[in-house]
This record gives structure tokens, C-alpha cells and sequence, in this order.
């Protein structure tokens, strides 16, 4: 195959592949990072929840903020919601996730331990 064939052969694939790739509908996407919340599903579900959410919306450059955002109001622990928003002024995406992960860690710790030491609720 020379040089000239395999240009048309790319240029067929490139239009074979954008007739055939899935459009996003970017409404239908903005009402799901709208509507989430975790609902029955465990943290780690529900984080990778908000990161498909999220993507779909296609943020850009604001994808963390609005990342961390799709995890705080989507949270069904209220408690760990007021924690964060405490911070709010300067919370990232890493400071969300870090206060969310240790509650979540605590509430399993907290309710398998039969220990008669338990710590006291953050």
C-alpha cells in the first residue's frame, strides 16, 4: 500500500468512526449530574458514579471542581456533607474525597467492632 492509499484508507476510517462513536446528548447529561445521589450504592460505587456523570457533562477545565461538587450534594450522609462545606471556601476535589473516604472508613469500623472501646463520633 503506498503513501496516497493510505491516507484515503485513514480518512474512511475517520469517517467510519465518527458516523459510528455514540453522540453524547449533553441535556440528558446535565440532568443526570443534576438528579444523582448515592442512594443504596457504596462509596466507591457512588464516586465512580459522579466521575461518569461528570465526564459526560464534558466541564473541561472545571471538571474537578464540578467533580468534587457531584460527590458533596449527592452524599446521603448529612453529616459529612456539613463537614465539607465547612471548608468550603478553599475545598478541592482531594479534600472531599479524603473527609468522605475516612467517615465512610469509620462508619465501617464503627459498626463491625464489637469493641466496648469505642471512639466517640467525630
Amino acid at each position: 500500500m503506498n503513501n496516497e492509499d493510505s491516507k484515503k484508507l485513514d480518512k474512511v476510517l475517520e469517517v467510519l468512526e465518527s458516523q459510528c462513536k455514540p453522540c453524547s446528548n449533553k441535556i440528558v447529561a446535565a440532568f443526570e449530574y443534576k438528579e444523582h445521589a448515592q442512594g443504596d450504592l457504596i462509596l466507591p460505587q457512588f464516586i465512580e458514579k459522579c466521575k461518569l456523570v461528570t465526564k459526560a457533562c464534558n466541564f473541561g477545565e472545571v471538571e474537578d471542581k464540578c467533580l468534587r461538587n457531584a460527590i458533596l450534594l449527592g452524599l446521603s450522609n448529612h453529616k459529612v456533607y456539613e463537614k465539607c462545606i465547612q471548608k468550603a471556601y478553599a475545598f478541592t476535589l482531594k479534600d472531599v474525597t479524603k473527609i468522605v473516604v475516612s467517615d465512610e472508613e469509620y462508619q465501617l469500623w464503627n459498626s463491625s467492632s464489637n469493641c466496648s472501646s469505642k471512639p466517640k463520633n467525630k
